[in-house]
This record gives structure tokens, sequence and C-alpha cells, in this order.
């Protein structure tokens, strides 16, 4: 499930190594606008997690199911400056578990998080950036990976790396420097043969 509450606060263990903390942000769930909560937002790298101490409940949010962050400053979008997110929508095929249904929120498709301190926004964006980066979409890296491997076939139909062997020359190399080599001992033995000639005639 995209978005999880969670009664008690997740362990080292379950969310990772932290790559930033930032307290007294507030979040704002699906198109809730006022009357937010406000905790401590965690950007682990397992997993993002807000949770407030003062209610003792938070949620969590992997990263493989945000298909969307950004800064939003733009008062027009939304009152406050907030780090918002795009949650992927669970599919009609993914029947939801007893567990699931009793923690998970229902039609979230969005999530915002509003530190009081604006100038913090910077940073929470950098550092969820970089732990969204440990966890790709398989589907994007088999994607990748094929097109990768097919345009590397092609460029090395069209612009293969030549083919070099022992005498550090490539084949084309090789015929090119023959065909060198003859002309020199062609153009060689005829200067030879003229030369010779001149000496025999000088000496007569």
């Amino acid at each position: 499930m995209a978005l999880v509450r969670v009664p008690t606060k997740p362990d080292a263990a379950e969310i990772g190594d932290v790559r930033w903390t930032e307290p007294d942000v507030s979040v704002y769930v699906g198109d809730q606008t006022e009357a937010p909560a406000t905790g401590t937002l965690y950007v682990a790298e397992g997993l993002l997690l807000w949770w407030s101490a003062e209610e003792q409940r938070g949620l969590t949010v992997e990263y493989p199911c945000i298909t969307l962050h950004a800064v939003s400053t733009d008062a027009l979008a939304f009152p406050v400056p907030c780090l918002y997110c795009q949650l992927q929508p669970v599919g009609d095929d993914e029947a939801p578990t007893q567990e699931d249904e009793d923690t998970a929120e229902p039609s979230v498709d969005e999530i915002r998080f509003a530190p009081k301190d604006p100038a913090a926004l910077q940073h929470i964006f950098g550092a969820m950036s970089e732990c969204q980066a440990l966890h790709p979409d398989p589907e994007e890296d088999v994607d990748g990976e094929m097109q990768f491997g097919e345009e590397q076939q092609q460029l090395g139909g069209m612009f293969g790396a030549p083919q070099i062997g022992a005498d550090g020359l490539t084949d084309e190399g090789r015929v090119l420097a023959d065909r060198f080599a003859a002309m020199l001992v062609g153009n060689g033995d005829t200067s030879m043969d003229q030369a010779a000639d001149g000496e025999f005639e000088d000496a007569d």
C-alpha cells in the first residue's frame, strides 16, 4: 500500500539510515488544506516516515509508491510552501488484506509535507531524491536495459570498435600499410636501378 498509518514508531532497522530529519512538519493528506497534524519527518533510506510524538501516531510511505515529488511554493497551488508527493494509485486487482484495511489510507493519491522552516524544503527534497534513487522501479530497469542493449547492438554494428591485431594495426590499417610498403619497395627498386645505371655511365 502507498500510504500507511502506523500506531507505533518504526525502529531504525525498519526505516534504515536517516538522510534528513526535520522537526515541526505539518502533513496534509489527500485534499486536506486545514487543521494539519504536526510531527517530525524522517527521510530514511528504507522509507519516508512522518511521526507525531505528541499524538503517538505516524505515516509511512514506501519510495516505489512515490511517482512524483516536488517543492511547491506557489500560494495559488497550495496555501503554504510544502513538499508535494504524488502517490501511485492502488490497482483494482490488488486485494487488500485485513491489516491493510486497518492501516492504509483509502484512495489517497497525494500527500504534502510543510516544514515550519520553508528553507528546509530543498534539503528534504535532496535527501528524498537520494533515497528514492535507492529504490528503482524494476519494470523501468528492465526496459532501460533492453533499450540500452538494443542501442549498443545498433552502435556496435555501425560504429563497432575496430579489431586490433598483434602488430597493433587494424585490418584496414594493415591493408593500407601493406600497400604503402609495396609502393616504397617498388619506388626503391626503380631508384636503385636508375642510380646504378648512372654510376656505370659515369664510370664509362
